[in-house]
């Protein structure tokens, strides 16, 4: 997140006639951060108002869950979704998402770890991805505020 801020002042410094809009929108080319909630769809209101919390605060912060969508009582349908703090807020207060892309079938792989947050790398972009996989919050928290 203090690389997103950073690179906005050096833009700034470089480039100081860019209109906001423009500005914005060459940050998005150039970073993102993507987070895999797997279980966004499914979350408690506690769960889901701490993470609107972290979209409130990092508008430009992504997240990528997977949303199941029963057919019948037999079968269902599996879907990656991309939101981020910009998507509209439904009357349930659930955000739209961006895209939404059908998986070719049921995508949680032996016990729900690491594996998992594979659907989400089909939302990234450019050359170099860092993924960190992270478990603990207070790591979390660190990364968050540029200390680590």
């Amino acid at each position: 997140m203090k690389n997103h801020e950073a690179l906005e002042l050096l833009l700034r410094v470089e480039l100081p006639d860019l209109s906001e809009s423009e500005l914005q929108t060459l940050l998005a080319s150039k970073a993102t951060c993507l987070v895999a909630m797997q279980r966004y769809d499914v979350m408690t209101q506690s769960e889901r108002a701490d993470a609107e919390a972290l979209l409130h605060q990092f508008p430009s912060l992504t997240i990528a869950y997977i949303e199941e969508v029963k057919d019948d009582a037999q079968s269902s349908r599996f879907y990656s979704c991309l939101i981020d703090g910009h998507c509209e807020l439904t009357s349930e207060n659930r955000r739209i998402p961006k895209f939404r892309i059908e998986l070719p079938g049921y995508p949680i792989l032996g016990d729900g770890k690491a594996d998992n947050q594979n659907h989400a790398i089909i939302f990234s972009r450019g050359a170099i991805i860092q993924v960190t996989a992270r478990l603990k919050y207070i790591v979390w928290l660190q990364l968050v505020n540029g200390t680590i």
